[in-house]
């Protein structure tokens, strides 16, 4: 396509005026030519290279392709991309570079964005969280950088506004588009989404002469939909979404089909990229979206907005008129815009990016402010893992982890591991981080042929009933054809692999020559120390799996056994379900109960201690999630040793009377606490006699069973009150009280300032008058007669 046939020409000298005076807005519509257009122009005004951020691979790929076509030469030259584990382009030579949002942000980090004179922010309306935080960063680190923000549908005032810019608006080539509502649910929804959208496809086809692109929420409905439409004849079936190969999306961009094509799309295909031949559109009016629901992220099937419907529509009418099938009733209703993700996203990423270029979230200015709660969520998990220092700037050891391509906490593991145990968990992160499953489904497959790559699975990768391992053996010995392996997916997984080995200075994944089988239970035991919330246990009941804080479900194809009861769960994804939050697990490690509390997860406590000879020993039970995971009698040290003579001393089993004394002296202080707030003793009112007695144990350094036996009962005797002072708060607050034939022991909660007495004996319901209660400093008295509560006086 010839430049000059382009509508956004027209715009070319206004819009060289207005980059020259300042930050420029350009709005657009799809199919204008901007995005191809305006990064050559801005290459003409400066002899500095222009960066183009492109939310989307594809797009990166497909652009960098058509421009470099555009100035007669080949890709990687003077037109390049850069997007995750993929350079294509020259450092000397490249003058303009598509890259995604993540490797923009890598850039800002170091030196890389100083060389960039012009940086264009392509398709802005998609709000992606790393979009938003470039953004922000630019607005702060590069003032001086000539700024482009494009798109076809945005606020485009509010954004010229907080950027201190002007807005440029370019008429499109304008095709008519009807719309034409297929209805069978007033907005749209999955209920029988492949009976609704193959009735759209054959009416498309009926109705219109070109190629048809059907817009689905994921790879999961497009498989669905490509086994449906199978049976039409005369059509050529093209999937689209982010985890194909760059050969197999290509295959969506050529022009020489000898048959009409219906394309299978995400939103890949909604904006930045131009199709050829497509006249229909058949919309689900669905995406799928990372969401914050009830506190935590969840991945939702959600309608799309106003805004993405309208953009959709446009790509029926790129080429001439066209027509746009929507699978929802006409007046149901969609919101505007879609909700930016800084919104409705995990932020861990976020703030750990914003660090890495010297600042916090609270030094930034965005278009729209991230929720405090989960910038606040991100920054404790942060610190806690180290990364972040108490005033949210990176430690050495987060330096270390942003260097690493991969999610913060796989970095971290990475970082943190010791050399022998790198190789192996390197390429399990690598799996982990995968676009798709590696293994592809046999559904398709003839029976003979499904029998032969089971038994080529079984025998080569599915050994041990761990979903992390066999990961690991199919990332080193898998074969494409003979396991029926998905070809992206491997392929993504050894990249990642190699370039992490790399940085380790490790050999690539394909080139050893005899790479060892993984080490699972050092990786168990190192995963269970550094990540312990990755540790599950089975419900007793039911099929769920739980952590003390989530419950999940197991994806059907792990290979976890059914009397499995204990398990490292790597992967957790939240699904939305209504109002209610469904989460699923992947990748799983068998382990025992035993790893566990090697690992030192659970609780402990003790059951019957008492002294055998010089030790102390006690049944220990530890419980983790609901669930025993160990019982064991055994001699104690440490803080279950002192918790144990702690039991001692206060029943009279040790150092008789020093635990009565003691009881007696604590509680009297607490009373002279609550009574006397301006006292030095009113902070002590949660101090009891249990937590005393744990504090002056560790205090006087009793580990093992041969220093306990040094202690004294001078050691243990409570200093902070004496005995005239216990004997007047003891007659002023008795323990017992009777009245009118019943006799009560009386408890006191200084905190509340209650008084309750308890029926022990006597006349059940006698005559209580406020008359007979002693005064008891005014507080509230209520008693308890086998439970039945009854307020006896009012506080005054």
């Amino acid at each position: 396509m010839n430049a000059i046939a382009l509508p956004i020409t027209e715009l070319k000298e206004t819009f060289q005026e207005a980059i020259a005076a300042g930050p420029v807005v350009v709005v657009a519509p799809t199919g204008s030519g901007k995005s191809t257009q305006i990064p050559p122009w801005c290459s003409e005004l400066s002899d500095a290279p222009v960066l183009v951020v492109e939310p989307r691979r594809v797009a990166c790929r497909s652009l960098a392709r058509w421009v470099a076509k555009q100035h007669g030469e080949p890709l990687g030259r003077s037109v390049g991309y850069t997007v995750r584990f993929e350079d294509v382009g020259s450092d000397a030579l490249t003058r303009i570079r598509f890259v995604t949002p993540g490797v923009a942000l890598r850039y800002a980090a170091g030196s890389e964005l100083d060389q960039y004179g012009t940086i264009i922010l392509d398709e802005f309306h998609e709000r992606g969280v790393e979009a938003d935080l470039f953004l922000a960063i630019c607005q702060k680190k590069r003032r001086d950088v000539r700024l482009v923000i494009m798109s076809a549908t945005i606020a485009a005032q509010h954004l010229a506004q907080f950027i201190g810019g002007q807005v440029l608006r370019a008429e499109g080539r304008v095709y008519p588009v009807e719309v034409r509502y297929l209805g069978g649910t007033v907005v749209p929804t999955s209920r029988d989404l492949v009976e609704r959208v193959a009735k759209g496809v054959r009416r498309a086809l009926k109705e219109t002469t070109g190629n048809v692109l059907v817009f689905l929420p994921g790879k999961g409905e497009i498989n669905e939909c490509h086994d449906a439409l199978r049976k039409i004849c005369h059509i050529e079936l093209v999937p689209l979404h982010g985890d194909l190969s760059p050969d197999a999306q290509d295959i969506a961009f050529e022009t020489d089909s000898q048959r009409r094509r219906v394309i299978l799309a995400t939103n890949v295909a909604e904006t930045s990229i131009t199709l050829p031949g497509i006249t229909a559109v058949v919309d689900t009016g669905l995406v799928r979206q990372r969401i914050h629901q009830n506190r935590r992220i969840v991945l939702a099937l959600r309608p799309i907005s106003q805004a993405s419907a309208e953009q959709r529509r446009g790509r029926a009418g790129r080429l001439g008129p066209g027509i746009c099938y929507r699978l929802w009733e006409e007046h149901g209703q969609l919101e505007q815009e879609t909700l930016p993700e800084v919104r409705r996203e995990d932020l861990t990423q976020f703030v750990l990016t914003v660090a890495s270029t010297g600042y916090r979230p609270q030094d930034l200015t965005f278009l729209d402010a991230p929720p405090d709660f989960a910038v606040e969520r991100a920054q404790t998990a942060l610190q806690s893992w180290g990364v972040l220092s108490e005033d949210g700037m990176l430690t050495a050891e987060g330096t270390k982890i942003c260097a690493l391509p991969v999610n913060p906490l796989h970095a971290r593991l990475l970082v943190k591991a010791p050399p022998s145990l790198r190789r192996d968990l390197i390429d399990l992160i690598a799996t982990l981080e995968r676009p798709a499953p590696l293994w592809q489904r046999m559904t398709r497959m003839p029976i003979e042929k499904q029998d032969a790559v089971r038994n080529a699975r079984q025998k080569d990768l599915f050994r041990d009933g761990c979903d992390a391992t066999t990961a690991i053996r199919t990332l080193r010995y898998g074969d494409e054809k003979r396991h029926h392996l998905h070809r992206t997916a491997i392929a993504e997984c050894r990249r990642i692999a190699t370039q992490l080995r790399a940085f380790f200075q490790l050999p690539p994944v394909m080139n050893e020559n005899a790479s060892p089988q993984p080490d699972r239970a050092a990786l168990i035991a190192y995963l269970l120390r550094e990540w312990d919330a990755c540790a599950y246990v089975r419900r007793r009941k039911g099929k769920g799996w739980g952590n003390g804080q989530d419950e999940v479900l197991l994806d059907s194809d792990s290979l976890l056994s059914e009397g499995q009861h204990a398990a490292l769960i790597l992967e957790t994804v939240g699904v939305g379900k209504g109002t209610r939050v469904q989460l699923l697990g992947r990748t799983a490690m068998p382990c025992s109960f035993a790893d566990l509390v090697d690992a030192g997860i659970g609780t402990s406590q003790l059951a019957a201690p008492r002294l055998e000879g010089e030790d102390v020993v006690a049944e220990v039970v530890t419980e983790y999630a609901g669930r025993e995971i160990g019982r064991e009698r055994r001699p104690l040290h440490g803080a279950l040793l002192r918790d144990a003579l702690v039991s001692l001393i206060l029943s009279g089993s040790l150092f008789p009377g020093v635990g009565e004394q003691l009881t007696r002296a604590i509680e009297a202080w607490r009373l002279h606490g609550a009574l006397n707030p301006d006292a030095p003793a009113s902070g002590t009112a949660d101090v009891t006699p249990h937590t005393w007695l744990v504090s002056r144990l560790a205090l006087l350094g009793v580990e093992v069973a041969e220093e306990w036996q040094l202690l004294s009962t001078d050691d243990l005797i409570f200093t902070e009150i004496d005995a005239d002072a216990i004997a007047e708060i003891e007659a002023q607050y008795p323990k017992e009280f009777s009245v009118n034939g019943a006799k009560f022991s009386v408890e006191y909660s200084p905190k509340q300032k209650l008084v309750t007495l308890r029926w022990q004996r006597g006349i059940r319901q006698p005559t209580l008058s406020t008359v007979l209660l002693p005064r008891w400093n005014n507080w509230k008295v209520q008693v308890d007669i086998r439970g039945q509560l009854r307020t006896v006086r009012s506080a005054s």
